[in-house]
């Protein structure tokens, strides 16, 4: 995750890739605009298989992503197989189908899978692809995966499609990586096969009379369903021409002459397209030799210089320089002018020229993170901020940031590409060749702290003439600065305006019966295994996640939250409970029809598909209640003996039958103390992680809570701090984590508001793995909810750039605080040092953890913030309210979400500040989501339990 679209990570949904700005190396080292070297590990395919595929096909200079381009059929093509074929848009998918192409011509030249890649590089590489969402980051690199084949995974991932309509690549990687030898013997035997007489339909392995039948096959739909499959695995293997040759394979003949016309056909071919002309359209790959000589001329050419010399402008500029330029530009937030005339009165004559001749209005001042007129708002020292951390290798290569064993390097694609970025953000401004890390630079270090990585900037108050006494916070606003407006949600918008349904199951098995063998004997009954997972499900309201197969009539599809599996102290006889479902848009005393499922991959074993049909345990009805209400159905599930699998005794006839006449209680005293409450108190939930609710006026969030295993006499909710600690309750420190953005609307939904991601990475990952069980996260109260899908946490609507600050969230935060601390006793009160929160986040949720400490800063610990999306403009109101707040900033120096110049501009205004603790990690060239790593960190938490060390008790605050 991410200020992200998935642009990936992130556009429209959340992508899981980006761009890489470029930062420091060297010019073009070895000054060679050469092609790629003949002892490459991954070579092109040749011409002739597929014939269509030369130079174009995947994506265009300085993207590793492209949107699929669309290209016109051939007339012959179009006679072939069918202008309406559904093969149309399979064939007009040009890049995607090319880069399938080439990944499958070395099987089918006849190399195993380990010629396309390393073993370690395709264990890395299945890794990967199991990861929710698919992510292919750089990071393959390093495991030996070739530049070549991760852009052409990529284009899968991205662009894939089945029947018309973009899917995700990861079932073809997958499959790729299982059965990719498998497809290419089976495509070999098809073109061997051979008939005495007639035409032979090789995609269907069919002998037909002559060529009027053949036609006529093709146009049959057990053709279309196997070409589909062929062109979906093979690419433009069997697109090229409908079908397969009926000539036989020559001993010694190329794969990439395996691809003819049947006899009687016209070879139907796509029009030719020269490289300029496929460039121009976006659907061509350049060659690495192009992509330097146009980063070279773009360099040169007017804009290119134009770049250098503001940049050399800005960067000149004091502190005091910076901000008398932007009082000048008049504005809250100086990327909002609506035009570049505008900002003319601002600068000089000479400036205001070399503005005019750039012509990217979103790098000059538009782009509020990354663009040139941000940068004003940035600290002076942060564009040249060195970076620490170990001596790099005496071949180095400063621009793409990685150690080069080899003097193909400066020719290659990963460097032609880095250079291209570079040229982009920074024109003509010449490369580094050198850094601190070089050897015997004033930065390097063989050795890492045992406490953490290097830090680029260590800021701490280190003796009690430093310390001021008791912090003072500037006073806010009500609305606070750098937004315009507050948002507060309607009446007929709050939780309180939708009827909700709850649900508790109980497992019995039926002790009668029994079963006989094939031999005839009695056997003693056997119960079936207890189910992995509970699901509630219904036909009408979209609750939660789709399941089962997909359906065409929407009347038939099902959408399911899962229920709380029993706590492990009440075994297999425990209780299964359902946090409180929203029943959007129903009014009181409608019949709502649900139904008990079993995951079809839970009842169908390792083997089961993931859209399997669900096995259905049984239904009931329930009457909706008032607004505000929650319906409580308690149910009985009794399950036969079986002398079978799991499976066969839950698809055997099963009894449901509610316990007792649905109950029905206010939203307020169903969540929050009341499902602890229900889970049995306190004690019960200690050592576990379990998901709640917590209601305020406005909203009402979803979050997962883990308490540490219990230590001492556990006090009971409702007890108050004092009486609590008297009777000597367990009082641990508490850590918020706040995820990134990415897809939390109902359809991704485990349980009800809260998204199947959150206890997927991070602290609460950690919390619920059985090998993490001595980890220094398990010693917090640890809190990760699930934001909103109309919030980007503090801001509405759900952009990074929105304006309409969130109060409603501000103040669920602080009664969740409270709620901790008073109502269930389990941490010191947040007015006392002890009692402070500890705050983290990624992305989306690095800023929000800002946010929050920003409203809140006498109640917070310390914040680790994993490459924050802040406002530029509002970093010095932000530096001031946090000089007191112990704070650790880790980003990437390329990350193309989020600006590092911003993060560490922060960090430096507080050093500036004289704050009492402040620290900047950069990860050198990575990924946006690489930022993620450090929650699996020891180091982290050690950190977060003690952020001042041995002077804390001398600097606390007020001491």
């Amino acid at each position: 995750m991410s200020r992200v679209q998935d642009h990936a990570y992130h556009s429209a949904p959340p992508q899981a890739y980006h761009r890489s700005s470029g930062n420091d190396g060297g010019w073009m080292a070895g000054k060679s605009l050469g092609g790629w070297n003949e002892s490459r590990a991954w070579r092109e395919p040749t011409n002739g298989w597929p014939s269509a595929i030369g130079e174009s096909g995947r994506s265009a200079p300085g993207n590793l992503w492209r949107k699929p381009q669309s290209l016109p059929l051939s007339a012959e093509k179009a006679e072939i197989i069918g202008a309406d074929s559904e093969l149309e848009e399979a064939t007009r998918r040009l890049p995607l189908n090319e880069a399938k192409a080439r990944l499958m011509a070395p099987l089918l030249e006849g190399s195993s899978s380990s010629g396309v890649m390393s073993e370690e590089a395709r264990a890395a590489l299945g890794a990967a692809a199991k990861r929710k969402p698919l992510s292919l980051p750089d990071s393959l690199l390093t495991e030996g995966l070739p530049q070549e084949v991760l852009l052409d995974l990529r284009q899968i991932a991205e662009n894939d499609y089945w029947e018309g309509k973009q899917v995700s690549g990861k079932m073809w990687i997958t499959e790729w990586l299982r059965d990719g030898q498998k497809w290419a013997t089976e495509a070999l035997q098809s073109i061997q096969s051979k008939t005495a007489e007639g035409t032979w339909c090789k995609a269907c392995w069919k002998s037909f009379s002559d060529d009027a039948a053949l036609q006529e096959h093709q146009r049959s739909k057990d053709h279309m369903k196997k070409m589909k499959m062929w062109v979906w695995r093979y690419g433009f293997f069997s697109t090229e021409t409908g079908v397969f040759s009926s000539t036989s394979l020559e001993s010694g003949k190329r794969a990439d002459q395996l691809v003819a016309p049947n006899a009687g056909f016209q070879q139907a071919k796509l029009p030719a397209v020269d490289a300029a002309s496929a460039r121009s359209r976006g659907s061509g790959k350049s060659k690495p030799s192009e992509i330097l000589a146009q980063a070279a001329e773009a360099a040169g050419s007017e804009e290119g210089v134009a770049k250098k010399e503001l940049l050399c402008f800005r960067d000149s500029l004091t502190l005091a320089q910076r901000l008398e330029v932007i009082k000048k530009i008049g504005l809250p937030r100086a990327n909002d002018a609506p035009t570049l005339a505008s900002l003319q009165h601002a600068f000089s004559e000479q400036v205001y020229r070399w503005m005019c001749q750039v012509k990217d209005q979103a790098w000059l001042w538009k782009e509020p993170s990354f663009s040139w007129l941000a940068g004003f708002y940035w600290h002076p020292e942060s564009t040249s901020l060195p970076q620490l951390g170990p001596v790099h290798a005496d071949r180095h290569c400063h621009l793409c940031e990685i150690d080069c064993y080899d003097e193909t390097h400066p020719t290659s694609r990963r460097h032609a590409e880095s250079l291209q970025r570079w040229v982009h953000k920074h024109g003509a401004l010449p490369l580094k060749t050198t850094c601190d890390r070089c050897p015997g630079g004033p930065c390097a270090s063989t050795a890492r702290p045992d406490d953490g990585p290097p830090l680029d900037l260590n800021v701490s108050r280190r003796s009690l003439e430093e310390h001021d006494g008791q912090p003072q916070f500037p006073d806010e606003a009500e609305i606070p600065g750098g937004f315009t407006d507050l948002h507060r949600r309607s009446l007929g918008q709050r939780p309180t305006a939708v009827p909700y349904a709850a649900f508790v199951v109980r497992f019995t098995r039926d002790s009668q019966g029994s079963s006989s063998s094939r031999s005839g004997r009695k056997q003693w009954p056997k119960p079936p295994a207890a189910p992995e997972m509970i699901q509630v499900s219904s036909g009408l309201l979209r609750i939660g996640a789709r399941v089962g197969k997909k359906e065409k009539n929407k009347r038939r599809q099902r959408w399911a939250v899962s229920l709380q599996k029993p706590l492990p102290a009440e075994g297999d006889h425990g209780l299964w409970r359902s946090l409180a479902i929203p029943l959007q848009k129903v009014a009181e005393g409608f019949q709502l029809e649900f139904a008990l499922l079993m995951p079809g991959q839970s009842a169908g074993g390792p083997g089961a598909k993931e859209d399997a049909e669900p096995v259905e345990l049984g239904r009931l009805s329930v009457t909706a209640p008032a607004a505000g209400m929650v319906v409580v159905v308690e149910l009985e599930l009794t399950l036969p003996m079986s002398d079978g699998s799991a499976a066969a005794g839950f698809k055997a006839q099963s009894y449901l039958q509610p316990v007792r006449t649905p109950e029905v209680v206010g939203l307020a005293s169903f969540v929050g103390s009341g499902q602890v409450q229900a889970f049995g108190g306190l004690r019960a939930l200690r050592g576990s992680q379990r998901a709640f609710q917590l209601l305020t006026e406005e909203i009402m969030l979803s979050f997962l809570l883990h308490l540490p295993s219990a230590t001492s006499e556990e006090p009971h909710p409702g007890q108050r701090g004092a009486h609590a600690a008297g009777a000597g309750g367990a009082l641990d420190p508490v850590l918020v984590f706040l995820h990134g953005d990415m897809e939390r609307g109902s359809s991704s939904w485990a349980m009800p508001g809260l998204a199947a991601f959150c206890d997927e990475f991070g602290p609460a990952e950690l919390c619920s793995s059985h090998k993490r069980a001595d980890h220094p996260v398990r010693r917090f109260v640890v809190v990760t909810p699930c934001c909103p899908e109309e919030f980007w946490w503090f801001r509405h609507k759900a952009l990074h750039d929105s304006t309409s600050y969130v109060p409603a969230m501000e103040d669920w935060f602080r009664y969740l605080f409270r709620w901790l601390s008073e109502d269930l006793a389990v941490s010191p009160p947040t007015s006392t040092s002890e009692g402070r929160i500890r705050l983290v986040g990624q992305s989306m949720g690095a800023y929000a953890s800002l946010e929050l400490a920003r409203a809140m800063p006498e109640m917070v610990a310390a914040v680790v913030a994993l490459a924050p999306c802040y406002d530029a403009c509002r970093l010095d109101w932000l530096a001031d309210r946090l000089r007191h707040v112990p704070l650790w900033v880790i980003i990437a120096r390329q990350d193309a979400m989020c600006s590092f110049e911003e993060a560490a501009s922060l960090v430096l205004k507080l050093r500036d500040s004289k704050a009492l603790c402040a620290r900047l990690t950069s990860i050198g060239f990575k990924d946006h989501n690489d930022t993620c790593k450090p929650l699996a960190k020891a180091w982290l938490y050690h950190w977060l339990l003690d952020p001042l060390g041995d002077i804390a008790q001398a600097l606390t605050p007020g001491s």
